[in-house]
């Protein structure tokens, strides 16, 4: 047999009555019976006016609110007069007023503030709340905040999941009833409902040399709020993310002729740079050598399949190191996102020259050093690699058939010879590699290679004559 119970509320309950096992009719109930019946004992609906006084829960009436874990406090203290009118007759309990309003007559959760609740205006309270018992402490509908919720938000399911969804706590960062802010956040996303869990992160973007300034209280133009297919909550993935607002750095990589394999794979931007604050400047991890030798301390091997050597000896272990090297300024010479030049340098430096010398050729040693360095052929100012006042660098890169360049004896990144020198060098025009010994002296210096003997120099020579013997004519007469 089946009856429905009208409650206070409006609400039908359908109770179960045991009238086979409980009632005259079955003098041996057995005992599966009996637990049933002592569960749930339903009386028939009353047929007379019921007042207060007699009371609301009783063992035969309304029993399942006098056991619920979580009662609206007016019911555990059976106040039911706070929201109910007298019993009109075929018990029905109207509500003193609008339902909503006598929500608020004691809750202030709506109409004060400038973002509400969708959910006020279509259904009002008892959209999400049960008016007398409830499964949680605020008397949901459903058995958690997040279930309630998603009764009518349907956010995008991801497999990295944000600490407060996978608690299923929503009101960690919303205002379940109404807000100043737009999706009825708590607080700023920046100071409060981000920052507020994430305090370390928004201090060092606050305090921090470089901080990702462009989307400083913004986090959710990288980050979903709630669920994404990306680690980290990120949109897309992280080069994807970067380069969507990083536009000319965009351009550099898609349109580079020598690409950094650590801006195309792994952890592309994340390889390098942290993306919220650093103390570093460009949000670099740590200064640009150790962040580069994150990587270059060991070979590499370059996306042309080109083998890099370990940079360890001749950056960290070299005793004269170049300007930007001393200053750990890789980005002087490079362009670490993609160039138009080899090995990612920012300017033309060829490792070797084919035809006439052209200064152009060399743009990038003479963005710090001047050119007079080469071109003039005799000088006392412009070079210190002279005989009297014939200038050597331009006699060494001067000479066409040779193909020499400034790298052709100088080590760009650091050396254990004074001026930068190399202890090896290939022998123009072959990979056949060659020792180079430099002497440094008070006025000048000597060079000693596999293919002529030790020729000292010296700016105080009277001309510039070199003095050596040696297997080349023209290296005899100083030519």
């Amino acid at each position: 047999m089946r009856m429905e119970l009208t409650l206070g509320a409006g609400l039908l309950a359908t109770l179960l009555v045991c009238t086979l096992s409980c009632g005259k009719e079955s003098p041996s109930p057995s005992q599966d019976d009996q637990q049933r019946c002592s569960l749930v004992q339903a009386a028939e609906k009353p047929t007379t006016i019921v007042t207060f006084a007699e009371g609301c829960l009783t063992s035969n009436c309304h029993s399942e609110h006098k056991h619920s874990p979580n009662l609206h406090a007016p019911v555990a203290e059976v106040r039911c007069d706070e929201c109910h009118s007298k019993d009109t007759g075929d018990h029905v309990f109207p509500l003193l007023a609008a339902a909503d309003d006598l929500c608020r007559s004691c809750h202030d959760a709506s109409g004060t503030r400038l973002y509400q609740h969708g959910a006020l205006d279509v259904g009002g309270c008892l959209a999400c709340h049960d008016p007398h018992f409830g499964r949680t402490p605020a008397l949901l509908k459903s058995d958690t905040e997040a279930a309630t919720c998603s009764e009518c938000h349907f956010e995008n399911q991801g497999f990295v999941k944000h600490k407060s969804k996978q608690l299923e706590t929503c009101s960690t960062c919303h205002d379940p009833h109404a807000s100043n802010r737009q999706d009825l956040l708590m607080a700023t996303a920046w100071t409060g409902s981000c920052g507020g869990c994430h305090a370390g992160v928004a201090h060092d973007m606050s305090t921090a040399l470089s901080s990702h300034k462009t989307v400083e209280g913004l986090c959710m133009a990288c980050h979903k709020a709630h669920a994404s297919n990306t680690s980290n909550l990120l949109r897309i993935s992280t080069g994807k993310l970067c380069l969507g607002c990083h536009e000319e750095v965009a351009k550099g990589i898609s349109g580079a002729r020598s690409s950094h394999q650590a801006v195309l794979t792994g952890s592309r931007c994340l390889s390098c740079h942290l993306p919220h604050a650093s103390g570093q400047r460009h949000l670099l991890k740590s200064d640009q050598a150790t962040v580069c030798l994150g990587c270059h301390s060991k070979p590499v091997e370059a996306n042309d399949g080109r083998k890099i050597p370990s940079m360890t000896a001749s950056v960290l272990d070299a005793r004269f190191e170049h300007g930007p090297v001393q200053a750990r300024d890789c980005t002087s010479c490079h362009d670490v996102h993609g160039s138009q030049h080899a090995h990612l340098l920012r300017e033309a430096s060829p490792n070797e020259m084919k035809g006439a010398f052209d200064k152009k050729y060399f743009s990038l040693c003479f963005s710090c050093h001047t050119s007079e360095l080469v071109t003039e052929k005799t000088t006392r100012i412009s070079t210190q690699f002279r005989q009297g006042d014939r200038n050597l660098h331009s006699l060494h890169l001067e000479k066409q058939g040779h193909g020499n360049t400034c790298m052709t004896c100088h080590a760009i990144h650091g050396s254990n010879q004074g001026r930068h020198i190399s202890r090896s060098i290939f022998y123009p025009g072959s990979t056949w590699k060659m020792r180079l010994d430099y002497t440094p002296s008070p006025s000048g210096g000597t060079c000693l290679t596999d293919c002529h003997e030790e020729i000292p120099y010296s700016r105080d020579a009277g001309d510039g004559k070199l003095e050596a013997a040696g297997t080349k004519d023209e290296v005899k007469k100083g030519q």
